[in-house]
């Protein structure tokens, strides 16, 4: 007779001496501080999941915080399941000064995953998936700054997809963080995110480990311990099993309740038997354990992650005395695992039972489950997940709770299973305006989701076509109008708002206003003509009492400031500012707040727009939207780089490129924000690769701050010298702003299309271009836009004395302008003209002051021209040497500015969206650079203003922290 052999738990772990080396030596390096991904691989049974549990016990006997979860088939519909069964007993049990440790910073936005009471509440962003992941982040790397952290999960094939995706972006950014992430993956399952797991799986970084099938002496070692096994018995077992663990200690458990010795005679009897033993001694060992042994644990199979003794009692029709009685008589026949929560010993045993059910029942099982779920008051999500696996059942209860779980999953930023749970809602019976509604509800969170815009149009614009809601109208036109803009359709979106606003329907003047702000928004962005001019400046003495004034006086900023006076569109840019009621009122994600800071910055009232992006940036850190974040790094990066800042204007564009999920309407404008100083500091291979990511070309749609990247791109190939192809990207941005009524000279087509066209020869053309620009830049009369216009005049100008005047203007008009690089510049170029012309003299001081100012800005093509131009007016300049601040990289000198702030290294890490090693490794570089030892002394190596910057200006925007 078969004996019990050894203990499951060591059998399993039998010819297992690698994996568990491979185990040991990532824990041992997290231990020591390095984080680490490993994976264990293969199919059901092979014993992956007692290599997790062995890591497990490792990591504890090292000291280490060992946080667990398991993934199910049922939780797959359960938003941040996988990260809830790890993180919010932790978090929900520390004391209060532990919890204030865990949470600070950016890691109060991973309460929305926990859905815990001090999660954040009020105004939340529409895109919160980035804000949770990134808080979740945050909160494991606290969590491992008081001891290093295992994060096991058992069977992550069946995680949830917002859970896999966290797992992903942790895995990414565990470099420096003593945090080991360890999963096991069944073979040739669907995942609920197939794209993430690959991701996971194919880490360069990661360990891999496929536990091999048993060998024959292995299979005989588990058959009967040290009791003898015939080996032509164990090869017969070994082919039925294929070396399988799980299944090997199954056909043991089968062949003993059979009375099977392990003899060569009763090969045969083995020979027929394969996997599906599994079921077939399932069912037998239910039957003989108790009479209501099977229903008890077909309730626990329907139940998953929500088991607990009474619900599954419950669920099967037993009494609370059968029910603790069978309970513990599958957990002696090792059917049910001895530990709560209440769960199978193994996924492959809760499959055998689910799936030994019928359609009709499990779909009554998990109504039934549903409904003793809605009677506790359970989380809506855990009712929706067993509600996904029903018909729809008439029941307004059933509705109810699945638009609450679709609530839930928008706030944690899981918008495609709130989807999944509206489009489950609409199936069962409604009302027409409860289905309008719903409509409604679906469109926006498939709208969210991303991944059908076309279908969340058809949703949206029906339940636009269906409502009678007067109230619900103008908000579902303007969802459906920025839906619509997104695919890239501006008409079809005006003509959205403006169908709501010609309807004859007495609606408050403040919701007419809304709808007028939001249609004046879209037609500046793709169609400023005449009539949409009128039709905006028909609202330009509207007192700005309002939020919805506010917004409309935005679009009288913007429309002037396409062709209008500077003082005239800066004066209605702070009006519809409201003294900050803006921002407050709309947020970080208003495209009216952001044109407003856009006018300002143009209209060179640099002070202002700065004010404002800095509030914008507050709240998209307090609301987690990353429409906010990306799209104040890119007019932080704007700013500084009009101001002449290029290292602050590279460090600020780079970090709204470390945000995952970049908004399209950003995206071509935050990549062209980093070319350009890029190019000023002589980058030009990265810059390549930048604007080619940056989508500019034809394809790109013709709006306003997307035409920005033809100006990069313009810029890139005129510093590489292939001025053909920068006047065709200068000129190709020009005719866009024109056919978009947009000529504002703050982005200088004409001016640098002329110098293009001196290098190619083509002085006339040039003269004319710099002619052209000049009524404009006179319009709108800041020193900036009149100092650029004389500057490109004095270029153009072949006699010498007219030029040396014209360039001497220049320098002195731009020195009045927040425009450094443009002064420094204009010194560099008065100087060489002088130089060429014989006034070698003058041209010295000149060059000096040129080379000084580049200096300031950090434009290093700009100091080694002036530095070459001064020798050859004979001077002697000291050797032109990048040392100290002036050798560091512009994210080295952002990380030593906030450094010599006071700001720690997890400070600037959540500030910078890096993780704490890379501001380790920036701040050791930088040391070595400055000279330095400490960060007593960063201060002083910077210039002594840590920012180096003029003093009052912005100390950085404050994302995510």
């Amino acid at each position: 007779m078969l004996n019990a052999g050894v203990r499951d738990s060591e059998s399993e772990l039998l010819e297992r001496t690698d994996e568990l080396e491979t185990a040991a030596r990532c824990v041992a390096a997290v231990a020591a501080g390095e984080g680490r991904l490993l994976t264990f691989e293969g199919p059901a049974g092979a014993g992956k999941t007692r290599l997790l549990d062995r890591t497990r016990r490792t990591a504890s006997d090292r000291g280490m915080q060992v946080l667990a979860a398991r993934g199910g088939e049922l939780e797959r519909d359960f938003a941040y399941g996988v990260v809830r069964q790890l993180l919010e007993r932790t978090v929900a049990t520390a004391d209060r000064q532990v919890r204030a440790r865990l949470l600070a910073g950016p890691a109060r936005h991973g309460l929305r995953a926990l859905a815990l009471d001090d999660a954040s509440s009020g105004r939340l962003a529409d895109d919160q998936a980035f804000a949770v992941r990134h808080g979740l982040y945050w909160l494991v790397s606290n969590l491992a700054a008081i001891r290093p952290v295992l994060i096991a999960v058992d069977d992550a094939q069946w995680a949830d997809a917002p859970s896999l995706r966290f797992l992903a972006y942790l895995a990414r950014r565990l470099g420096g963080l003593p945090v080991l992430v360890a999963l096991t993956v069944r073979s040739g399952e669907a995942s609920s995110d197939d794209r993430v797991l690959g991701e996971l799986l194919t880490d360069p970084a990661a360990e891999r480990v496929r536990p091999a099938p048993l060998s024959e002496d292995a299979v005989a070692t588990m058959l009967g311990g040290a009791a003898r096994v015939d080996p032509v018995f164990a090869a017969a077992c070994h082919e039925a099993t294929g070396g399988n663990p799980f299944l090997v200690t199954e056909l043991r458990t089968a062949l003993a309740a059979d009375g099977i010795a392990p003899v060569a005679a009763h090969a045969r009897r083995v020979a027929g038997l394969g996997p599906e033993t599994v079921s077939h001694s399932l069912m037998l060992r239910l039957a003989r354990a108790s009479p209501h042994a099977p229903q008890f644990a077909r309730a626990v199979a329907v139940l998953g992650s929500t088991a607990d003794h009474r619900l599954a009692g419950l669920l099967a029709g037993l009494t609370e005395t059968d029910c603790d009685e069978v309970a513990r008589g599958l957990t002696r026949a090792a059917i049910l695992a001895g530990s709560p929560p209440l769960r199978f010993a193994h996924p492959i045993l809760r499959d055998a039972v689910y799936h030994d059910l019928s359609l009709t029942e499990r779909e009554t099982l998990h109504a039934r489950a549903a409904a003793l779920l809605q009677e506790r008051s359970a989380p809506a999500s855990e009712i929706a997940a067993h509600l996904l696996a029903t018909s729809p059942s008439g029941s307004p209860d059933s509705a109810l709770a699945l638009r609450e779980a679709a609530r839930t999953a928008l706030n944690q930023g899981a918008a495609d299973l709130a989807a999944r749970y509206l489009q489950r809602a609409l199936q069962e019976p409604l009302e027409a305006e409860d289905r309008a509604v719903l409509l409604a509800e679906l469109g926006r969170a498939t709208w969210l989701a991303g991944e059908d815009p076309l279908g969340a149009l058809g949703l949206l614009r029906e339940a636009l076509g269906t409502t009678t809601d007067e109230e619900l109208r103008p908000k579902l036109a303007i969802d459906l109008a920025r839906a619509t803009f997104s695919t890239g359709n501006a008409p079809e979106a005006g003509a959205v708002v403006d169908g709501e606003l010609s309807r004859t329907v007495e609606r408050p003047r403040e919701v007419l206003l809304t709808l007028e702000a939001e249609h004046g928004s879209i037609q500046l962005l793709h169609d400023a003509g005449p009539a949409c001019g009128r039709r905006i400046m028909g609202f330009a003495d509207l007192p700005g009492e309002t939020d919805a004034e506010l917004l409309v006086l935005s679009n009288v900023a913007t429309w002037l400031w396409l062709g209008g006076t500077a003082d005239e569109a800066a004066g209605y840019a702070e009006r519809s500012l409201g003294g900050g009621r803006a921002v407050a009122a709309a947020g970080s994600d208003s495209i009216a707040v952001l044109q407003a800071a856009w006018v300002l910055g143009y209209a060179e009232r640099h002070d202002l727009a700065a004010a404002t992006i800095a509030a914008t940036a507050q709240d998209a850190a307090r609301t987690g939207s990353v429409f906010g974040l990306t799209a104040s790094c890119t007019m932080a990066a704007m700013l500084a780089y009009r101001a002449g800042d290029v290292a602050h204007a590279e460090a600020e564009a780079r970090r709204g490129l470390s945000v995952p999920g970049i908004p399209p309407f950003v995206h071509p404008m935050l990549h062209a924000f980093l070319v350009l100083p890029l190019v000023e500091v002589g980058a030009l291979d990265e810059a390549d690769e930048v604007i080619a990511r940056s989508w500019v070309g034809e394809h790109l749609p013709r709006l306003v701050q997307m035409n920005t990247a033809f100006w990069a791109l313009g810029r890139l190939r005129a510093a590489q010298g292939r001025h053909a192809e920068a006047m065709e990207a200068f000129l190709s941005g020009l005719e866009r702003d024109r056919t978009l009524h947009a000529d504002n000279p703050g982005v200088p087509w004409r001016l640098d299309a002329a110098r293009s066209a001196l290098a190619l020869g083509d002085h006339d053309r040039a003269s004319r271009l710099v002619a052209e620009h000049e009524p404009h830049a006179r319009r709108w009369g800041t020193a900036g836009a009149v100092g650029a216009w004389l500057h490109a005049a004095g270029c153009v100008e072949p006699a010498a004395e007219p030029a040396h005047d014209l360039l001497a203007r220049a320098v002195e008009t731009l020195s009045t302008a927040p425009a450094k690089l443009d002064h420094a510049k204009a010194l560099v170029d008065l100087g060489a003209r002088k130089r060429r012309d014989g006034l070698r003299q003058d041209a010295r001081a000149i060059l000096q002051d040129g080379l000084d100012a580049a200096r300031a800005c950090g434009a290093k093509v700009l100091v080694q021209r002036a530095h070459e131009e001064l020798l050859v007016a004979g001077a002697r300049p000291r050797r032109l040497q990048f040392s100290g601040a002036d050798a560091l990289t512009a994210s080295e000198r952002r990380v030593c500015e906030l450094a010599a702030l006071g700001r720690t290294n997890r400070e600037i890490a959540q500030e910078l969206f890096v993780t704490p090693k890379t501001v380790e490794n920036h701040l050791g570089r930088a040391y070595a650079k400055l000279g330095i030892a400490s960060r007593d002394a960063l201060a002083d190596a910077l210039g002594g203003d840590p920012q180096g910057r003029p003093q009052g200006e912005d100390e950085g925007l404050p994302l995510m922290t």
